[in-house]
């Protein structure tokens, strides 16, 4: 294995991008890419920068094993937390109320993450709050509080939004002028406030 490729695979262990690399190590992207594809060879100081980032000495680094050798990694980056795999439940609503079954899916995130229930958004009324059509939203059960963003249970579809309670009412609020406020008057459409968005996972674009 060549020393590209052992940084490639060391970084991504780590779950870093390439720019977070370069970026501390105070380079350019293209600087570090050419490392990993062998293009460009770091001297010595630059060997210890990336073992520093990366958590390894700098003799590992160059040896052919190093996946159990890590060392602290430098204190402005993170441990990269444990993996686990998350069962979807379905797809909830950014839009109109629905329920999409999403049988079998998983999505593989973080396990520390303090949620009860994982669900697929599916429209764009979320969009000013950077929530986008297919991104993961992690639910915790438990109390809303107005103004945060909640699955809530209409009947037996599912929708996503901002909730507000009045004396006799909950209103569901969109982050998107397009669609307009929902009012749910006591118990007429049998709706159920499921849990609080704690998480998200977003696709890139």
């Amino acid at each position: 294995m060549s020393f590209g490729e052992k940084l490639r695979e060391a970084r991504e262990l780590r779950g870093y991008t390439q720019q977070q690399i370069a970026d501390n190590m105070g380079i350019d992207k293209s600087t570090y890419c050419g490392y990993e594809t062998g293009k460009r060879q770091p001297d010595v100081q630059k060997i210890k920068a990336l073992s520093k980032i990366l958590g390894i000495s700098g003799d590992t680094l160059l040896e052919t094993d190093f996946s159990s050798r890590y060392i602290p990694s430098a204190p402005n980056i993170g441990a990269i937390p444990g993996m686990k795999e998350w069962k979807v439940l379905g797809g909830t609503a950014c839009g109109e109320p629905l329920y999409m079954e999403l049988d079998g899916e998983t999505i593989l995130a973080p396990d520390n993450i303090d949620a009860d229930f994982v669900f697929r958004c599916v429209g764009d009324s979320m969009i000013g709050a950077r929530i986008l059509d297919g991104d993961i939203v992690f639910i915790k059960a438990g109390n809303v509080e107005n103004g945060q963003i909640a699955v809530v249970r209409i009947g037996e579809e599912y929708t996503l939004k901002r909730i507000y309670r009045g004396e006799d009412y909950l209103e569901l609020r969109a982050e998107n002028p397009a669609y307009p406020p929902k009012i749910i008057r006591g118990d007429q459409e049998n709706a159920e406030i499921v849990g609080r968005a704690v998480h998200f996972l977003s696709r890139v674009v």
